[in-house]
């Protein structure tokens, strides 16, 4: 049913992109007929997707409590907060990016000037620094975002972008720094911002030489958690429960995938991956990525 839901809205913002295309055509090319038949695909689909919501509150409420965005007041995310906590929820435009910091006692909220463009831009440069694969690809742009003329050597380390790091930080949590100090976050991203780790943002300038064992990363400051929305906070905190576990547990997948089937680079790295089953069997292009990425979990952790 969830896949089924995530289909019907593809549906809907494609059906919305044609119908907008047809209107605003010259009065002469217009066709009433097929901007009619592209209104009633677009209802069709929305009470489909009424229906559907409907179905999923009523057979799975735990499930649809914690993925809706439905509306819920700052005193019950008080309610919900411990002392310790603080919520940070960021929604971006395309002009700019609102954030609103909320604890027990306290709230605050801001304006980034940074529209979704710019968050785009500035998550994919920092991801280029954090993924090896990313730089495979003969199609990568990880070059340009972060200005350089030519790909990475075989034995270059991956260039983190210290400084946009230490920006981006500046923009989005630096106006509630105080307020926040010494916090656990519960951050709920939207947009561009869902795709990046916040805990490699930087909470200080960083050092010259460009050192990452001494770069002041923001997991050194704050225990984050992230969530799809404010109002599952309280879907969790009402199933969540305190582990058991006598010892912590760290669980790594190692999935033999096919890829998307469609790209020479996804069938390639397939097969490789099936071919993969020890340390040994790494080719060497594989391995400069192991490599690479093994030092750069090394500098972050500080050797």
């Amino acid at each position: 049913r969830v896949r089924e839901r995530q289909d019907l809205g593809a549906q809907a913002v494609a059906t919305d992109k044609m119908l907008v295309a047809a209107i605003s055509q010259a009065s002469a090319a217009r066709n009433a007929a097929a901007e009619q038949a592209l209104r009633a695909r677009a209802s069709a689909i929305a009470n489909q997707i009424r229906e559907l919501d409907r179905t999923i509150v009523a057979q799975f409420p735990d499930y649809a409590a914690l993925v809706t965005k439905t509306p819920i007041a700052i005193e019950d995310v008080q309610k919900q907060l411990r002392p310790n906590e603080a919520m940070v929820l960021f929604t971006t435009t395309s002009r700019a990016t609102f954030v609103w910091m909320v604890t027990r006692s306290d709230v605050r909220w801001h304006a980034a000037d940074l529209g979704e463009r710019q968050l785009n831009e500035a998550v994919g440069a920092l991801r280029c620094g954090l993924d090896a694969e990313a730089w495979l690809d003969k199609a990568s742009t990880c070059p340009q975002k972060l200005g350089r003329k030519a790909p990475l050597g075989a034995d270059e380390p991956l260039p983190f972008d210290q400084e946009r790091a230490f920006a981006l930080y500046q923009a989005l949590l630096g106006p509630v720094a105080r307020e926040i100090d010494g916090k656990e976050l519960i951050l709920v991203p939207s947009g561009p911002l869902a795709t990046l780790p916040f805990q490699v943002l930087l909470t200080d300038k960083p050092t010259a030489g460009g050192d990452l064992t001494r770069a002041p990363w923001l997991v050194k400051r704050f225990a984050t958690t992230v969530l799809p929305s404010v109002s599952s906070l309280k879907a969790l905190r009402q199933v969540g429960r305190r582990s058991a576990a006598s010892k912590p547990f760290l669980g790594v997948g190692n999935p033999t995938l096919d890829g998307d089937g469609r790209s020479d680079l996804s069938i390639s790295r397939a097969k490789l991956a099936r071919q993969i089953q020890t340390c040994a069997a790494i080719p060497t292009q594989a391995s400069q990525v192991a490599q690479r990425s093994l030092r750069a979990v090394d500098a972050l952790s500080g050797g």
